[in-house]
C-alpha cells in the first residue's frame, strides 16, 4: 500500500512540474507607440463580439466584458458592448448576412471608429487528476484600424492556475482532493479571466492623452437604401426640433442614407433624446461618436 502510493505521489509531482513549466511567461515590455496624430481628441475603438473555439460555453462573452473593463485604463473611448451589439444586429438584419463578412473599413464605416478589436479564444481545458488539478485558457487579439485594415497590434495569450501537491500523510489524500475539484468553480475561471485580460492589457498600444478632453456624440436615427425616405425622415425630424442631417455611407456595394441628430456635448442630454427617439418603432437609434 505504501509503496502504491508513493508511486502516484512520484506521478502527481512529475506532472505538476512539467505543467507549471509550460505556463506562458510574459515579457511584459513597454507597449509600441500607436500612431495617432489627432491630439485634440481620443482614437474610438470597437470591442467586436469574441470568437469561441474552445468547448466552454459562453466564455468568449466572458473574455470580452473582462477586455472592455480593462480598457478603460487606455486612452480610447469605446463604444458601449451593447451599443455595438445593436449595431450589428441592425447591419445583418439590413444585409441578411454575419457582420463577420464586413471589412474593417466597412465596419469602421458603421460605428465611426478608428480601430477594431477582435478577439478568439482558442482553447479552456480541464485537467482533473485527484491531487492535482489545472485550468488553461489560450485568447488571440488584434487591434486594426478601419482606414486601410491593416493590423496594428496583436497578441497570443495563454493563461494556466493550477492546484494541488503531494499531501504529507495518507490522512490529506481527501483535503487536496476537496480542494482541489473546488479549485474548478466558475470563480476560478473568472479569476483567471481577468488575470489574462490585464496581462495583455500591459502591452495593449496607448495613443497619447488628448490635450482637451470633449465629449461630442451624435445619434444615428435610422438608415434607408432610399434616398427619399430618408429625407422624408429628415424633415419630419427637424420638424420635431431635432439638429437633423443625411449622411451618405457604402457598405460593400449598397449605398446607404443614415439620418444623424447632433452632436451633443453632455451624455446626460443625448442619453435622454436616444430613449425619447427610441419609443417610436421606426427607428433604432445608436450612438455616433466623434
Amino acid at each position: 500500500m505504501n509503496y502504491r502510493y508513493r508511486a502516484i505521489a512520484l506521478i502527481i509531482v512529475s506532472l505538476s512540474v512539467v505543467l507549471s513549466c509550460t505556463a506562458f511567461k510574459s515579457a511584459h515590455e513597454k507597449p509600441p507607440p500607436l500612431h495617432w496624430n489627432k491630439k485634440d481628441k481620443s482614437p474610438t475603438i470597437v470591442i467586436l463580439p469574441f470568437e469561441n473555439n474552445s468547448d466552454e460555453p459562453d466564455i468568449q462573452a466572458l473574455f470580452r466584458r473582462s477586455f472592455a473593463n480593462s480598457m478603460s485604463s487606455k486612452n480610447y473611448r469605446d463604444l458601449k458592448l451593447d451599443e455595438v451589439d445593436a449595431a450589428l444586429a441592425i447591419l445583418e438584419h439590413s444585409y441578411g448576412k454575419p457582420w463577420r463578412k464586413f471589412t474593417p473599413m466597412n465596419l469602421g464605416k458603421l460605428f465611426h471608429c478608428d480601430f477594431l478589436i477582435y478577439g478568439e479564444v482558442t482553447m479552456f481545458r480541464k485537467l482533473f487528476l485527484g491531487l492535482y488539478a489545472q485550468v488553461a485558457v489560450g485568447l488571440q487579439i488584434k487591434m486594426v484600424e478601419t482606414s486601410y485594415g491593416t493590423v496594428v497590434w496583436e497578441k497570443e495569450l495563454v493563461k494556466r492556475a493550477h492546484e494541488g501537491g503531494i499531501p504529507i500523510s495518507p490522512f490529506g489524500v481527501i483535503p487536496d482532493f476537496l480542494r482541489c475539484s473546488m479549485h474548478l468553480r466558475e470563480e476560478q475561471k473568472i479569476t483567471l479571466v481577468e488575470r489574462g485580460c490585464r496581462e495583455l492589457m500591459a502591452d495593449v498600444p496607448n495613443p497619447p492623452k488628448p490635450a482637451v478632453s470633449v465629449f461630442i456624440i451624435g445619434i444615428q436615427v435610422a438608415s434607408f437604401a432610399d434616398k427619399a425616405r430618408a429625407v422624408k425622415i429628415m424633415k419630419e425630424l427637424k420638424t420635431r426640433g431635432y439638429d437633423a442631417r443625411i449622411e451618405k455611407v457604402v457598405l460593400g456595394s449598397k449605398k446607404w442614407f443614415r439620418i444623424i441628430i447632433g452632436p451633443y456635448y453632455e451624455q446626460r442630454e443625448a442619453v435622454a433624446i436616444k430613449r425619447v427617439i427610441g419609443k417610436d418603432p421606426r427607428f433604432q437609434p445608436v450612438f455616433i461618436h466623434y
